[in-house]
């Protein structure tokens, strides 16, 4: 069960940075809601940051 464990996490050591290759994240500090899509348009302050992968988008209060 050892050797199973350490070969799966080897294979998953060589296999995260292929797959995190081909991500692409957009990362923007707002600084107006022009940097903003529409949904989030209530929720930000300046000084927020804004972190999209083209298909999710997530904000992070960077205020305080």
């Amino acid at each position: 069960m050892k050797g199973l464990k350490r070969n799966l996490l080897g294979i998953l050591i060589l296999c995260v940075p292929i797959l995190l290759i081909g991500a692409e994240f957009e990362v923007k500090v707002i600084k107006s809601a022009a940097d903003l899509p529409e949904q989030f348009n209530t929720l930000w302050k300046e000084g927020d940051v804004l972190v999209s992968d083209g298909k999710n988008l997530v904000l992070f209060g960077g205020t305080d």
